[in-house]
This record gives C-alpha cells, sequence and structure tokens, in this order.
C-alpha cells in the first residue's frame, strides 16, 4: 500500500482547512478521509484526484513521501574531521556515492597543498573567512576573498594555498581524486 496519507494532511492544514470542509469539497466522507490521512485504507485512482481538486494539489505532489525520507541533515559534533597534509581540516558534511561531497575545509596560515589534483566533475567554493588561492597547474592563480564564490571544472589540475589562514565551504560533484 502506498502511503500518502502524510501528504494530504500535510497539504489540508496548508490550506487551512478542516476535515469536513475537504471531504465535502472532494465528495467522500470525513470518517474515509481520516483514514486516507491515516494510511488505513487502500483509495483509488478517483478519490485521489478528488483530493487533489478539493485541496488544489497537482496529483503528483502527493507522492513526496520518498523525497520527504531522503532528506539529509549533517549534525555539528556528529561530522567526521579529518587532518590533511599540512594541517589543514577537512569536515565532511555530505558524502554521497563517491560522486558528490561537500566539505568545510580550514586551512591554516601558510597552507600549501603539495600535489596538484585533477579529476572529473565540478568543484564550487564558498569562502566563509579569509583569503586563499587557487593555483591551476601554473596556467592560472586565482585570489578568493572573504564571500567569493569559485566554480571550476576540477579536470583543470588545482591545489590550494592559503596565506592567512581560511575557511572555505567546498562543494564537489567528483569521481575519485587522481594526484598528478
Amino acid at each position: 500500500m502506498l502511503e500518502i496519507g502524510n501528504v494530504v494532511k500535510l497539504y489540508r492544514k496548508l490550506r487551512g482547512m478542516t476535515l469536513e470542509e475537504t471531504a465535502v469539497k472532494a465528495e467522500i466522507s470525513t470518517s474515509y478521509l481520516s483514514q486516507i490521512e491515516h494510511d488505513s485504507v487502500n483509495m483509488n485512482l478517483s478519490v485521489l484526484e478528488k483530493l487533489s481538486i478539493a485541496l488544489n494539489v497537482p496529483v503528483q505532489k502527493f507522492f513526496i513521501q520518498d523525497s520527504l525520507n531522503n532528506i539529509f541533515i549533517s549534525r555539528n559534533g556528529e561530522r567526521t574531521i579529518s587532518k590533511r597534509a599540512n594541517g589543514a581540516l577537512e569536515e565532511t558534511l555530505f558524502d554521497k556515492n563517491d560522486n558528490s561531497k561537500t566539505i568545510l575545509l580550514t586551512l591554516p596560515k601558510g597552507y600549501e597543498d603539495l600535489k596538484l589534483a585533477s579529476h572529473s566533475g565540478d568543484e564550487s567554493l564558498l569562502v566563509l573567512s579569509g583569503a586563499m588561492e587557487i593555483d591551476f597547474g601554473g596556467y592560472k592563480t586565482e585570489v578568493i576573498n572573504t564571500g567569493d564564490f569559485i566554480e571550476y571544472s576540477s579536470m583543470i589540475p588545482h591545489r590550494f594555498i592559503s596565506k592567512e589562514g581560511c575557511k572555505v565551504f567546498v562543494n564537489s560533484v567528483t569521481t575519485p581524486v587522481a594526484y598528478i
């Protein structure tokens, strides 16, 4: 049985409607609507269409339960923190299927990646505090400061340098890193 009762109830409450008002508009009994909201009864598509009209909600929106079950929260104090070479701290905020990773990177004063990294995908960085340089393999260097955002293809060889220390929010959609 598909469980969509909580979603029906959510939209009913968002619309400021009572069980009775919704049932009347959907041309079903109040007790049947209550059973639907508690997922204790099966309903057919015609009832779902009636609820869709009564609540002014597209039918497909009733099927968000799987998405609601996949909300991810990274709680402060429960995340993995690892130390990189030269003292940088990498706090993993989100890591999914080895191809999407979000980290909080703290680079100490004088930090410099020893090797260039290159991998498929894209990276985006937001400097939360301080300043850093990104060396793109000697071809180009970008300086980014507090509040600056940068996005680039991570296939371009790159490394991080921080002369004064900084805190950086990094979102990486990549395949595994290969150092060159």
